[in-house]
C-alpha cells in the first residue's frame, strides 16, 4: 500500500473547484457529516471539525473520477486564494509530498489537493493520523478517526447519485 501512496502522490494535482457552502445532508459516520455538493455534479464529501476550529473534508469529484483532501482552519489567513503550494503530509508513519492549492470556504482558509485516483480516499481512510505541512510551514495533525466508515458513506452517497 505505501508503494501504491507514493506513487499516487506523484501525480497530485492543483484543485480547480471553489469549495462550496450550500451542501445537501446526506448522513453522519461518527463525528463526520456526509455531504452533496450540488455545485459540483453532486459530488459527495465528508467533513469532520475538531477541537482547535481546524475542519477537513475528504471526498469526491467530478462524480467519483477524482478524489481531494482539504483542512481549513479560521487561523490560517496566510494561505492565499489559488496560490500553489509544495506539500508535505505523512499518514501515520508514511511521509509523502504533492503540490495543494489555497482555497477558502467563508472566510476560512485551507488547503486542498486533488488527486486521480478516488481509491486513494479509501487508503487514506484506513490511516489514523494526518500531518500537513505546506512550504515548510506546519498547518497541524488531523486525527482520522472514523474516517474509514465516513468514506464508505461518501462511497455510498455518490452511488445513490447516480
Amino acid at each position: 500500500m505505501k508503494a501504491f501512496l507514493g506513487s499516487l502522490a506523484l501525480g497530485l494535482a492543483v484543485a480547480t473547484p471553489t469549495l462550496a457552502l450550500d451542501l445537501t445532508p446526506f448522513g453522519e459516520a461518527g463525528a463526520w457529516q456526509v455531504m452533496v455538493d450540488p455545485n459540483h455534479d453532486n459530488s459527495c464529501l465528508t467533513q469532520v471539525m475538531f477541537d482547535d476550529g481546524s475542519y477537513m473534508r475528504l471526498g469526491l469529484l467530478e462524480k467519483g473520477k477524482k478524489g481531494f483532501f482539504a483542512a481549513f482552519n479560521p487561523a490560517w489567513p496566510e494561505v492565499k486564494m489559488d496560490h500553489k503550494y509544495a506539500v508535505a503530509y505523512k499518514l501515520d508513519d508514511d511521509v509523502f509530498a504533492g503540490e495543494g492549492k489555497g482555497v477558502e470556504i467563508g472566510k476560512d482558509r485551507g488547503l486542498q489537493m486533488v488527486f486521480e485516483d478516488p481509491n486513494f480516499l479509501v487508503d487514506l481512510a484506513k490511516k489514523r493520523v494526518l500531518t500537513l505541512a505546506a512550504d515548510d510551514v506546519d498547518l497541524g495533525t488531523f486525527d482520522l478517526t472514523g474516517s474509514d466508515e465516513a468514506v464508505k458513506a461518501v462511497l455510498a452517497c455518490q452511488a445513490a447519485q447516480g
